[in-house]
């Protein structure tokens, strides 16, 4: 359906109104050889400034009007009318979900309902009775909503009641966190359900049909992606990704989905519902930005007139404040370079304090944090270090953004199933898997100093193997691979 475009529309002012009237009058007249005054204060003049002003309320409510029927610009409210138009719902919002590990002595009887507690005040429940012995987990489920009730792998739990008199006073979330928590559709993710139902129209159980089913099961869902037949006749597969982290969500948000689209799709014979699997990766971005204004640039680009690295530099050695960088060209004591904090996925600044040496590995030298205190932990052998640049950190976290809309790779490349398993939305409509220029253009679109950017490396995490695309799950039935970003880094090009 075609869409309405106010901006293309023209809305003359008050005064471009008045005067078009007098014009009129002006020309009507000297037809027919006749003086006429339509200068301020006369009654022509009176009376089509009045007729101006009720016109140009007319074309400023039309203006509204249609700001607010179209997905493009509508909000709030009108929005919400507007997606129900459609069949889309705003999603309310959802709790974090997974399992915690549980010590006790011997084997106990947990029930169902079984409150625990976190550090941050979120509550969480046992999803059903079961029986336990030390080590083994446990299903929980939020009591409470919202993004704030995802906890990452370790967090310790403590149990609100000692009824259970065998079971130790905490258990401790297991590996993959509890996840799932959601403040629900704002309205840039309501806009973006609801363009996607427009550009992809659902009827009579069509991956469309399917793929809206899955993503209105719950807000914990950023997407889902759909592969008719890939395991064979009669087959379908859906693919839930989450728009934060390694892309991954939790078995409680799984089997959620899974039973919602069941129940609305009568009669399928095989239904598989997954999330994804992370491949993470390495990349460098090479950039040609201004040179500072004091090299004779126009500045707003890089820090230093030599901007170091000018390659791509990968940590080998780390030892305490110090770490040694594989590359043969040596920076300078005081110039800038950023490393990719993985863990909080934030480019974080650090300045060179010690004059590079020259060492069998590479160049070695000390570094700190611009923002002070000691160097973190997470700075490891294997990240790539960025030049020092003015938005340099601002960079980063476009691309990283860009990183998360990429969608899951396919499922097959068997002849035998293809073009029909093919992952639906094609990659070439909607959400990219590949590391292409594409996904480099997001970043160029947003900073007008960027005179290009180019892809310097596309690693495999931690080797040296290149990789541009999504790899091949082992079988049709386990998750697709999504491309998710270990280390990344900007150099001079």
């Amino acid at each position: 359906m075609a869409l309405p475009e106010p901006e293309n529309a023209y809305y003359p002012t008050e005064e471009e109104i008045r005067d078009t009237l007098l014009r009129t009058i002006k020309l009507a007249y000297l037809r027919r050889g006749k003086p006429v005054n339509v200068l301020p204060g006369s009654d022509h003049h009176i009376s089509c400034t009045a007729m101006a002003r009720v016109v140009a309320l007319a074309f400023a409510n039309n203006k509204v009007a249609l700001r607010d029927i179209s997905p493009l610009t509508a909000k709030g409210e009108n929005l919400i009318k507007l997606a129900r138009v459609f069949g889309v719902e705003p999603r309310p919002p959802s709790g974090a979900a997974g399992y915690a590990v549980v010590s006790c002595s011997g084997s106990v009887v947990i029930p169902g309902g079984f409150v625990s507690t976190a550090k941050n005040g979120k509550k969480y429940a046992t999803v059903a009775p079961v029986t336990v012995s030390k080590g083994q987990t446990v299903a929980i489920q939020a009591k409470n909503t919202g993004k704030d009730t995802d906890q990452e792998a370790g967090t310790v739990l403590s149990w609100d009641s000692a009824a259970v008199g065998a079971l130790a006073s905490t258990a401790v979330v297991a590996l993959g966190g509890l996840k799932g928590g959601n403040n629900g559709d704002d309205d840039e993710t309501l806009r973006d359900r609801l363009l996607a139902r427009l550009a992809f129209p659902a009827a009579a159980g069509n991956w469309s049909c399917l793929k809206g089913w899955a993503e209105e099961a719950s807000s914990a869902v950023s997407a889902a992606f759909v592969y008719e037949a890939v395991r064979g006749p009669c087959s379908v597969d859906i693919a839930l990704v989450r728009a934060e982290g390694d892309r991954t969500l939790g078995s409680p948000v799984i089997a959620q989905v899974a039973a919602s689209v069941a129940a609305r799709f009568p009669g399928h014979v095989s239904l598989n519902v997954t999330s994804v699997q992370p491949q993470f990766v390495d990349v460098s971005i090479a950039a040609k930005l201004p040179l500072p204004v004091t090299a004779g640039g126009t500045g707003g680009g890089w820090m230093d007139a030599a901007p170091w690295p000018a390659d791509d530099a990968r940590i080998a050695l780390v030892s305490g404040s110090t770490i040694t960088v594989a590359v043969v060209t040596a920076p300078a004591k005081g110039q800038r370079i950023g490393i990719w904090n993985p863990t909080a996925n934030k480019l974080v600044e650090f300045a060179i304090t010690s004059t590079p040496t020259l060492v069998p590995s590479g160049v070695s030298f000390t570094i700190a944090p611009v923002a002070g205190g000691v160097v973190p932990a997470w700075v490891i052998p294997g990240l790539y270090v960025s030049a020092g640049a003015v938005n340099l950190s601002q960079y980063a976290d476009a691309l990283y953004a860009a990183f998360l809309r990429l969608g899951p790779g396919e499922k097959s490349q068997s002849p035998h199933v293809l073009p029909r398993a093919l992952r639906k939305p094609p990659p070439d409509i909607a959400s990219i898997a590949d590391l292409t220029s594409l996904l480099l253009s997001s970043v160029t679109n947003l900073f007008p100093e960027i005179l290009s950017l180019s892809w310097g490396v596309r690693r495999f995490a931690g080797t040296m193997t290149a990789i541009t695309s999504p790899p091949l799950p082992v079988t049709a039935a386990e998750p697709p691979y999504v491309l998710v970003v270990r280390s990344l880094a900007f150099r001079k090009e």
